[in-house]
């Protein structure tokens, strides 16, 4: 295994760790972003500096809503944003093609209602990563009522 590989794989487990300890409770969703197959997520995409490959984030799934972390940054996952279910029209599978080669990965897309005040833009889709689509796709329900 190669230093990068080991360096982004503690990354992942760090970041899961900490967004763990700051929604207990809440389902937590593996996810990346990848600037070369999907549009910017969030409406200051100079708040999130990232490289060509993009980079990891957790979806975190409660009674509230659903809020999207990255990092970990000086030991701490970075809040990129919260939206209520009320904030959320919809969610929806998609699949994203790889830029090089025939693979296709599994996405989520969080489709906004149009005018909600969020640092994200009315279409959120990121690629699921560590499980299955269909598992993620059931967590990002709201609860009954």
């Amino acid at each position: 295994i190669s230093l990068g590989l080991l360096a982004a794989a503690m990354k992942r487990r760090t970041r899961h760790v900490l967004v763990r300890s700051e929604n207990p409770g809440a389902v937590v969703i593996p996810a990346e972003w990848n600037a070369a197959v999907l549009a910017p997520f969030t409406k200051e995409t100079n708040s999130v500096p990232s490289d060509h490959r993009g980079f990891g984030v957790d979806i975190a799934v409660d009674e509230h809503g659903v809020s999207i972390w990255r990092g970990p940054v000086r030991g701490r996952a970075l809040l990129l944003g919260k939206l209520g279910w009320s904030q959320i029209d919809s969610v929806r599978p998609g699949t994203v093609k790889a830029v090089i080669g025939s693979k296709v990965a599994p996405t989520v897309r969080i489709l906004v209602h149009p005018g909600v005040e969020s640092p994200f833009v009315d279409e959120i889709e990121l690629i699921v990563r560590a499980r299955p689509v269909r598992e993620a796709l059931s967590a990002l329900r709201p609860p009954p009522r």
